[in-house]
């Protein structure tokens, strides 16, 4: 039976992440299935409720503790004079393994000690030392073409071409080296390689081409450690004042961010558009900033390896507390899920950001408060936020003139009791509202967050008003006096169609959450005669 319910459940997983698109009908499979699969799970007595069927997990977390070896490689062009000296090299080291902000202490403190990054760097001479690999073609070759440049990439194609030459035989040249590593560099065991990066000599190119700090995937390199290479991260050197080997400005935030997608971190900035911002500053995933700042707490404990901690629910109205999301106590409670009855796969998470922070000082916050985010767990995590609305995480800020638009005062998002803003949410129904905590379509969820206040002991304190009576429309979608298959058929066309989508139509959607899905379709099976 269990068998039975986990691939009922996988299907239902499948049907959700189906995307409408204008002008095209579902087939009559897809929609009996919907059809099939609503009636099956309005009929399983041995499910209390179909909130606790569909509470699904978007974690992704690795259960272990982990050590990663990241590999660095240092390029050079022809004729140019080494790059790697004594001074440079120790600026490099501890920017990636030294135990102040670094790339190791932050994964080391967002995980609670259960991921180790050692990160080693390559090549090195005869005698030990770290140099550089020398490639055969010079800057100007790596260029786009100009009537000055002749040598130059003429197209992207060439560009690509090229630049996966270079890396390819940067890391022939090392394969011995690292081949004989007693280190494994296979983290997760999927047969590629971890994590490698390229660091350019100079400085970045103005043409947005290969001289510039960019992601990619290697095509035809040769095997590591019998492991395949695929990912990879290339940044440019920059000069002695400001780049990755800079004595002022060091762009940490970046590399972490990049390091961050190897342990299945998701991207939780809108790529095609960056006027829309879902998240902003408030996790590293989203906004990059000089120094890593801290991801949001659902995002560090549903990523990554399994850190022992989790995020408690609140299903009824009541008093809670919050510690700091900086805490380290892994007894102390950092953050809250609010459940509203109309629609568990989305929910609002709580959690309390303050000022004191070594890796949120970076955000500038003048004075400590409750931040507030709505999680949609029918939005694929490993897309996140990239492919824009409807957003994986949407953080709540004043100001903001659509469920989609994600604009708005997100830098000011948090609320705090310092500045007398004691409370978030309200009940107004009639219309948008962008002070209420609305669903992704835009409806909302009349739950209010009041009294919040910070006491005593540093810890911050608010009130939790759910409403109890969800407000159902009639499962008779086609007014013809019954609920039948007819009414379930019909809803079934609209699946997975939002608020603000073109021939969107309230009636059909029954719990009133912004979104047509399985939860509608159920209610009406529910009433079938």
């Amino acid at each position: 039976m269990k068998m039975f319910v986990d691939k009922i459940i996988a299907m239902w997983g499948r049907l959700n992440k189906m995307k409408i698109k204008k002008k095209k009908r579902r087939s009559m499979t897809d929609i009996g299935i919907m059809i099939l699969l609503s009636i099956f799970i309005c009929k399983m007595s041995f499910f209390t409720s179909t909130n606790e069927i569909f509470r699904v997990s978007n974690n992704q977390i690795i259960n272990k503790s982990s050590e990663i070896n990241n590999i660095v490689v240092f390029i050079r062009f022809k004729g140019e004079d080494e790059f790697i000296n004594s001074s440079r090299y120790s600026r490099i080291v501890d920017f990636y393994n030294g135990s102040g902000i670094s790339l190791k202490s932050y994964i080391d403190e967002i995980s609670y000690g259960k991921t180790n990054v050692n990160t080693l760097f390559y090549p090195f001479d005869g005698k030990g030392n770290c140099v550089s690999y020398v490639a055969d073609n010079n800057r100007d070759y790596y260029k786009k073409a100009t009537t000055s440049n002749l040598i130059g990439y003429k197209n992207e194609e060439e560009r690509v071409q090229r630049e996966q030459q270079l890396l390819n035989n940067s890391l022939t040249s090392i394969k011995g080296q690292l081949d004989t590593l007693k280190t494994s560099l296979d983290w997760n065991n999927d047969n590629y390689i971890d994590n490698i990066t390229f660091i350019l000599s100079g400085e970045k190119d103005l043409d947005e081409g290969t001289l510039r700090a960019h992601s990619g995937k290697l095509d035809r390199a040769g095997l590591i450690q019998n492991k395949r290479v695929g990912k990879y991260s290339l940044y440019i050197q920059g000069t002695d004042s400001v780049g990755i080997m800079g004595t002022d400005i060091r762009n940490l935030g970046l590399i972490t961010k990049d390091f961050m997608k190897t342990l299945g971190y998701p991207e939780l900035n809108t790529i095609n558009n960056p006027k829309v911002t879902p998240v902003g500053k408030w996790d590293i995933m989203a906004t990059t900033l000089t120094d890593p700042q801290l991801p949001l707490v659902y995002t560090r404990l549903t990523h990554g390896v399994d850190t022992g901690r989790s995020i408690k629910s609140i299903t009824g109205s009541g008093t809670y507390t919050l510690n700091s999301s900086n805490s380290k106590n892994i007894d102390d409670t950092i953050a809250y899920k609010i459940i509203s009855p109309l629609n568990p796969s989305q929910y609002f998470v709580v959690e309390y950001r303050k000022n004191n922070d070594k890796w949120d000082s970076v955000l500038d916050i003048e004075k400590s408060g409750l931040l507030i985010y709505r999680v949609d767990e029918s939005v694929n995590y490993e897309d996140g936020n990239s492919k824009g609305y409807p957003y994986n995480i949407y953080v709540f800020r004043k100001g903001t003139i659509s469920a989609s638009s994600a604009n708005g005062e997100i830098n000011e998002a948090l609320i705090s009791p310092l500045d007398g803003n004691t409370r978030y949410g309200s009940k107004v129904t009639e219309k948008f509202d962008s002070n209420s905590l609305f669903f992704q379509g835009g409806t909302n969820s009349c739950i209010e967050i009041t009294n919040i206040n910070i006491n005593t002991e540093g810890n911050i304190t608010f009130n939790v008003d759910i409403p109890n009576k969800i407000n159902n429309k009639s499962s008779d979608v086609n007014n013809d006096g019954i609920t039948d298959l007819m009414d379930l058929s019909n809803v079934a066309i609209k699946y997975n169609m939002r608020l603000v989508e073109e021939n969107w139509n309230e009636n059909y959607d029954i719990n009133s959450d912004g979104i047509i899905d399985i939860f509608d379709l159920v209610r009406i099976a529910k009433n079938i005669n």
